[in-house]
């Protein structure tokens, strides 16, 4: 008779112990469930943060090159003028000076390159984010002038090249069709991208799957 009145009171003891040990294995999971959801919420605003400071980079980028294309599409216009009528006793310093442009048509060139390829990786990465689309959207209206800009200076490129080429530069005048075909390219094909950004921006954030009712 003592033996089962300890094993009855044993048996109870675990019964409690069990009782007493299922709301802390609940709280423990509850509580490493926030965790987890806070490290989630921060690695989110850590991205988008990064996400919005790289589109008013671009922004900041793109803007400036309409100032770049500006004066390239002058010295372009001047290249041109005086291929049309050189020799070399009448404009010695034609052939440094084509240079300098070609050159700088290179460096404009690598610029809409850098910030196409960054509009591309943004672009592929968009998510839904309201919080994104004020970035997105100045990203996209920075391209206003600079594209049309970089446009004339591809269109005043295409007519300087045959004149360059007359002059005695075939290497250059290529060069000038190649640099300014490149960034009139690249930079239609950022201005796409830039659409992309925020027409994913802007869509309406998923909202979570409710957990089925027990």
């Amino acid at each position: 008779m003592t033996h089962v009145v300890t094993l009855i009171v044993s048996l109870a003891a675990v019964s409690h112990g069990a009782e007493l040990a299922l709301p802390n294995f609940e709280a423990a999971i509850t509580g490493l469930r926030a965790q987890i959801l806070a490290t989630r919420v921060e690695q989110v605003q850590a991205r988008n943060a990064a996400a919005a400071s790289d589109l008013d980079r671009l922004a900041s980028d793109t803007r400036g090159l309409q100032w770049t294309a500006q004066r390239l599409r002058f010295d372009l216009s001047d290249i041109r003028r005086r291929a049309q009528r050189y020799q070399p006793s009448n404009d010695p310093f034609f052939r440094s000076d084509l240079n300098r442009v070609v050159w700088n048509l290179r460096d404009l060139a690598w610029a809409v390159q850098r910030i196409r390829m960054d509009a591309d990786r943004l672009a592929m990465n968009a998510q839904p984010d309201p919080n994104l689309v004020s970035a997105a959207r100045r990203f996209k209206d920075s391209f206003t002038w600079s594209e049309s800009e970089i446009g004339w200076v591809a269109n005043e490129a295409r007519w300087a090249e045959w004149d360059i080429r007359r002059a005695g530069f075939s290497m250059e005048a290529w060069d000038v069709s190649r640099y300014s075909g490149d960034a009139e390219r690249d930079i239609r094909d950022a201005h796409r991208s830039a659409d992309e950004i925020l027409r994913k921006v802007q869509q309406p954030v998923p909202q979570p799957t409710p957990a089925p009712q027990s």
